[in-house]
């Protein structure tokens, strides 16, 4: 093989290592936007389940608040405490859905940790061959 089919301009290097420059930057917004869309629909089935928490816990308070003010009564408390326990009963089972909720929406992350990782790793990949040579 000739040596001159094998060295190349300095300026044809530079064009290559633009272009897988820019090759590997188009590459980690890929995966940037992946992880971020994930993430939103995760956001979104965590929301769905607050908010069908929400809409069971009104119906059960309304439902049965009237039963269980009711079954107080009838063992003998008056009207007005039967009615304030029932209500703070109501009103610990919905703060339990929502806590449920929150750490629901903590678990997701909006953080795209894949992409940090693989450009801390490309950082030292190229650190390293430029310090090579």
């Amino acid at each position: 093989m000739n040596p001159q089919d094998t060295s190349r301009t300095a300026a044809e290097m530079m064009v290559d290592v633009a272009g897988n420059i820019s090759n590997l930057v188009r590459d980690e917004v890929n995966l940037a936007k992946a992880e971020v869309v994930a993430s939103v629909k995760g956001a979104v089935s965590a929301i769905a389940m607050m908010m069908v928490a929400l809409v069971l816990a009104i119906t059960g308070v309304n439902v049965l608040s009237a039963a269980v003010v009711a079954a107080f009564i009838a063992a003998g408390l008056s009207p007005v405490w039967a009615t304030v326990v029932t209500g703070v009963l109501f009103l610990v089972v919905a703060g339990l859905i929502v806590i449920a909720g929150i750490s629901a929406m903590k678990r997701i992350g909006f953080v795209p940790r894949r992409v940090a990782t693989n450009i801390q790793r490309d950082v030292k990949a190229a650190t390293e061959a430029y310090n090579d040579k």
